[in-house]
């Protein structure tokens, strides 16, 4: 996977996107490779590049060739700060090395490169911003709503969009934004949100209690997947009956914490469960011992197992948000409890969760949504199945 300095070079090879120096090329520090001797006594070809700050850069490569490409990626990779022009690679590449600063999240990111990459397979890298053409934006994202879906192009302009905006106050680009492609229509599918039984029916197919268990915490907190994946030893406070959720879904992109309130069945079942811990740290891991990065295939082949439509994580959040709401519990609490934060609603959620252990308690019985043979939503049914 391309790192941010060579998202160029990745795409010297697709269609309409060879880098070549042009004579409208931003920067054009290049210089011959060179072959120098290793301590062994053998040939070591390097590309050789003099960036505009008067530094030279190099890189080891192993054929002349391949020195060669190097250096023009390099080339359309540089901002020429004397005239103030800067490449459409140049732009994207240091617009990811900006918001990876600042620790956007990884899927987030790996948004953006992928639409960046796919923009410089359609328009010549090294080509200057200011020649790149409302036409040239339109076509490209034309191709993805046909290709793919006028959702996915809507992402994707989106992005492009916002590379721009940071290039007006990085590299003084021209206002207004020559590239505002109007948004294509997608067509809306409703959320779909399990009923209690099938969620049921799949925590029942995990075959490991750490599982049931992640599941059973996921649905009485409304946790987020990645929430989840983050909990540690020390965010489960059993003497106040209260759990920690580390979040990134907040302006700037840090983490945040916020301390959630445990009902008693969830207390339960994870006092039990930190037996089965150990000394580890995560709460939470996959079967091979290692922190969850993607459960994606996990509640898929659990749902396949169970017999029921596939879903995910954030199914079962809009699923414990909806068996709150049927309970009557007030959309304060509510809200409080999904942590959807901004300055109106965090004075609700302050003062609302005085009552949110009491309200909990009790919505999220198995016996409410269903009627079992036998008892099962104790924590022992949780640690016992194999």
């Amino acid at each position: 996977m391309p790192t941010p300095r060579n998202l160029a070079a990745s795409n010297a090879g697709a269609p309409g996107c060879s880098i070549r120096p042009t004579s409208n090329a931003p920067f054009n520090g290049g210089m011959m490779p060179i072959t120098r001797k290793d301590r062994h006594g053998k040939p070591v070809i390097y590309g050789r590049v003099k960036l505009p700050s008067g530094k030279h850069r190099e890189h080891r490569c192993t054929t002349w060739r391949e020195a060669v490409a190097w250096e023009e990626s390099v080339k359309v990779t540089q901002p020429d700060t004397v005239t103030g022009t800067v490449s459409l690679a140049a732009l994207f590449t240091a617009y990811l090395d900006h918001v990876q600063a600042r620790g956007m999240a990884d899927k987030t990111y790996g948004e953006k490169r992928q639409a960046f990459r796919e923009l410089l397979a359609d328009v010549k890298p090294s080509l200057p911003v200011q020649r790149v053409t409302y036409a040239l934006i339109e076509a490209h994202l034309d191709g993805i709503a046909r290709r793919i879906s006028g959702a996915q192009a809507n992402r994707r302009r989106k992005n492009i969009l916002a590379a721009y905006s940071w290039g007006v106050r990085a590299f003084k680009l021209p206002e207004p934004c020559p590239w505002r492609v109007e948004r294509y229509r997608e067509d809306k599918r409703p959320k779909y949100v399990p009923t209690p039984e099938d969620f049921w029916k799949v925590h029942d197919a995990a075959k490991s209690p750490d599982e049931r268990a992640m599941l059973f915490t996921a649905l009485h907190t409304a946790a987020r997947k990645e929430e989840l994946f983050r909990m540690q030893r020390n965010d489960l406070d059993f003497a106040n009956r209260r759990l920690r959720l580390w979040t990134r879904k907040r302006k700037g992109g840090g983490l945040e914490e916020d301390w959630i309130p445990m009902t008693q069945a969830l207390h339960d079942c994870l006092l039990r469960h930190r037996l089965q811990m150990g000394f580890r740290e995560h709460v939470f891991v996959s079967s091979r011992g290692t922190p969850w990065v993607s459960a994606t295939h996990l509640m898929y082949s659990l749902c396949d197992k169970a017999g029921v439509r596939r879903f995910g994580f954030h199914a079962i959040r809009h699923l414990s948000a909806s068996m709150l709401d049927g309970a009557g519990v007030p959309l304060s609490v509510i809200q409080a409890i999904l942590r959807h934060r901004s300055a109106l609603t965090t004075s609700r959620y302050l003062t609302s969760l005085r009552g949110v252990q009491a309200s909990l308690d009790g919505v999220f019985d198995r016996t409410k949504s269903e009627s079992p043979s036998e008892p099962c939503l104790a924590a022992t049914h949780l640690v016992t199945h194999n």
